[in-house]
């Protein structure tokens, strides 16, 4: 307990061959410089490191497994029919620091909570996002609604699963940095600050 606050620190062993999340997450020092961007009356506050190409990596070989499918075949599908590859396009543009910060409660309702990932080329990501979220549209239909949208000259993308109005997870590039928050309320305030 400093300042205020509870800080903790996780120290792991580092294998020599780095398995399961350890091949992903957690793959360098934090870049305290990213900790400016929370909010100072945050309840909670997660920062760790990612390495974009290799999560990549894992979901594909994850996807292979339980499908039976050949990554490379679906990937050339999807690059062929929009114009993107989530290997190089999305996973490839994610590297650096991850930060995600949860405001307090309040009342019943899911705290406002974001998630903050470093991209190397925020326009050529979220070129392929947009493609990306016509994909899962297409996938999709009826059980995910898809919708993109501006704000303040900023555009968005948000989810509806159908399961909870407090739970429609909405995107934004906002400079260098890929944002995740749990409703697109909560993008369009981030927009604003």
């Amino acid at each position: 307990f400093h300042d205020g606050l509870f800080h903790t620190q996780t120290f792991v062993e580092e294998p020599t061959r780095p398995v399961g999340m350890a091949r992903w997450l957690g793959t360098g020092p934090v870049d305290p410089s990213k900790l400016a961007d929370v909010p100072a009356d945050s309840m909670f506050v997660y920062a760790t490191t990612l390495d974009g190409p290799e999560l990549g990596r894992s979901l594909l070989e994850w996807m292979s497994e339980q499908s039976g499918l050949a990554a490379e075949d679906w990937l050339d599908e999807i690059e062929r029919t929009y114009d993107f590859r989530p290997d190089r396009d999305l996973f490839g543009n994610l590297e650096g620091t991850v930060l995600v910060h949860a405001a307090p409660l309040a009342g019943l309702s899911v705290p406002r909570t974001f998630a903050r990932l470093e991209l190397r080329d925020p326009e050529a990501f979220w070129e392929a996002f947009t493609a990306f979220a016509q994909f899962l549209s297409d996938q999709f239909g009826e059980d995910l609604q898809v919708q993109v949208r501006t704000y303040r000259g900023v555009p968005y993308v948000s989810l509806d699963p159908g399961l909870a109005p407090m739970l429609r997870p909405a995107f934004a590039v906002l400079e260098d940095e890929l944002v995740i928050a749990t409703t697109s309320t909560h993008i369009k305030r981030e927009v604003k600050r």
